[in-house]
């Protein structure tokens, strides 16, 4: 055959054969087990699980300090779910801290285009905010923004509205990005926790957030304690949502008016 015949059989050759060699020692290099040539490595090793577990019986020691479940940030959406859970289409609710307008909006969509709501604030920058909110949203139609104290609520509510709000919602202390030094009022808090819990229908929920971390913030949240109290010693079923004698934490309180 000739050298480039396509039938001729091509010339196999052998591949080296690779095997596994046996490694050798270098020259100087320490036999023995990976103890007896890293022992500072060892000895720091046994050097940190000793301090993990003089770390953990030191911990078992120390007294457990209660961290309140409610995050400030997440404080006014905790508040808004509660309410949202209650109310219904048709519905009545009333905010008495209208803010920048987000617990508003929230109660305007909960009860529909059949139900109303009534908003107070004490500042026109409040009023005009929350009427801005509303209005982008397409709400404003079944929302009264008053410009009144909360304290006003019972003498707002019509007498077909009496005894018909599904949710009073408060949210204390100063308008967000406002004036810090024009605050809600424990004297009117009380007066405004009174009637809102006496309009409520049966079924219905009164939330109020209570701040402590500005002046004149305990005091208030003293108000709205005594105000809790009060409804649990006549039995009926109060929350106090991540209270605890630690100035500076939000909590919410939340009292059900027993339904029918």
């Amino acid at each position: 055959m000739g050298a480039g015949d396509p039938h001729e059989e091509p010339a196999r050759h052998p591949l080296p054969e690779v095997g596994l060699q046996r490694r050798t020692r270098r020259p100087g290099r320490h036999p023995g087990t990976f103890r007896q040539r890293h022992p500072a490595l060892l000895s720091f090793g046994r050097g940190r699980r000793r301090s993990r577990r003089l770390e953990r019986e030191t911990r078992s020691e120390l007294p457990e300090i209660p961290v309140a479940p409610v995050n400030p940030v997440r404080v006014t959406e905790r508040a808004q779910k509660l309410a949202t859970e209650i109310l219904r289409p048709g519905d009545i609710a009333v905010d008495g801290t209208a803010g920048k307008g987000r617990d508003t909006a929230c109660l305007a969509q909960a009860v529909g285009p059949s139900g109303h709501v009534h908003a107070f604030d004490i500042q026109p920058e409040a009023v005009t905010s929350t009427r801005n909110l509303l209005e982008v949203a397409g709400l404003l139609d079944r929302v009264s923004v008053h410009l009144r104290s909360h304290a006003e609520l019972a003498a707002v509510l019509t007498p077909a509205q009496q005894g018909k709000v599904g949710v009073a919602i408060f949210n204390l202390g100063y308008l967000p990005g406002g004036n810090p030094d024009i605050i809600t009022r424990p004297d009117s808090t009380q007066v405004a926790l009174d009637a809102a819990y006496a309009a409520l229908r049966p079924g219905g929920r009164l939330i109020c957030v209570a701040y402590t971390g500005h002046p004149g913030g305990p005091e208030e949240s003293d108000i709205v304690l005594k105000f809790a109290e009060a409804h649990a010693a006549d039995g009926l079923h109060v929350e106090k949502i991540g209270y605890y004698p630690t100035p500076g934490k939000p909590w919410i309180l939340v009292v059900n008016k027993p339904a029918a």
